[in-house]
């Protein structure tokens, strides 16, 4: 969320006596801290909070910095992403740009129609249901508006493997002979296990031929899926998703903004 929405957030959850330790949420808490760091804010309340969830504290004397629990986080969970801001080069576009570009005049608004054929032409349709358009095996993305912002979804499309649901989450295979498969896994009735590629290609692996089956940290969802859309392409998928008003919605309402 933005960061200072993300401060109030931080500072109502220092109220609640109840602690969490959901590995996604002290990931996105330490995230919060490093984007706090990286702006020159203080880290104060995050740190608060995860001494309070965690009840670890920073060494007296240590420099303050959200860099130690970025190390415990792997350290207690590596099986886990990392608690590190997405890398920048993993699409042609920046996530700023993008951001900056579906607020402005130009970007703010979209063409719905348009949008559900980039929604094809980047491939969601192979793996998210939206509506009655799409397959069912990532999350269905129907009423994605209403439950993230706009910069949340930008940022899980960008980058698919910064925030990885369980329900989601994909393995690495071994087989006895050498091969590696990476996917969504699930068992077969005979014991066979299915394996669901990034491109939705499945392979069966026999029982007996599998050596190991290990967590993996990224998604199976590929980066770049947007690579080949023009920015105008993009506010039509996101005014196709309900993040970005249409066209019509502007003429008639020219001071509305998502």
């Amino acid at each position: 969320v933005d960061i200072d929405a993300g401060i109030d957030v931080v500072s109502a959850l220092r109220g609640v006596d109840i602690a969490t330790d959901d590995p996604m949420a002290l990931r996105h808490l330490i995230l919060l801290g490093v984007r706090a760091e990286e702006e020159g804010r203080s880290i104060g309340p995050v740190e608060q909070l995860l001494v309070h969830w965690t009840g670890m504290e920073r060494p007296i004397g240590a420099k303050s910095s959200m860099k130690p629990w970025q190390k415990w986080y792997s350290s207690v969970y590596p099986d886990r992403p990392a608690a590190v801001p997405p890398q920048a080069d993993e699409s042609r576009w920046d996530f700023e740009q993008l951001v900056g570009y579906l607020g402005s005049d130009k970007g703010r608004y979209g063409d719905p129609a348009r949008g559900k054929i980039a929604y094809a032409k980047a491939d969601c349709v192979q793996c998210h249901r939206f509506g009655n358009n799409g397959e069912s095996i990532g999350p269905d993305l129907s009423g994605i508006a209403r439950r993230f912002t706009k910069r949340e979804i930008v940022e899980a499309t960008l980058y698919p493997s910064h925030v990885v649901s369980d329900q989601y989450a994909s393995k690495k295979v071994l087989t006895l002979d050498g091969k590696v498969y990476v996917g969504m896994v699930s068992e077969q009735s005979d014991g066979t296990l299915e394996i669901r590629d990034a491109r939705n290609n499945t392979t069966l692996v026999a029982a007996d031929d599998v050596d190991q089956i290990l967590p993996s940290t990224t998604s199976i969802m590929p980066s770049g899926l947007i690579d080949e859309l023009t920015l105008q392409e993009i506010s039509d998928l996101m005014a196709y998703l309900g993040a970005l008003p249409s066209a019509a919605e502007i003429a008639t309402k020219p001071d509305v903004r998502r």
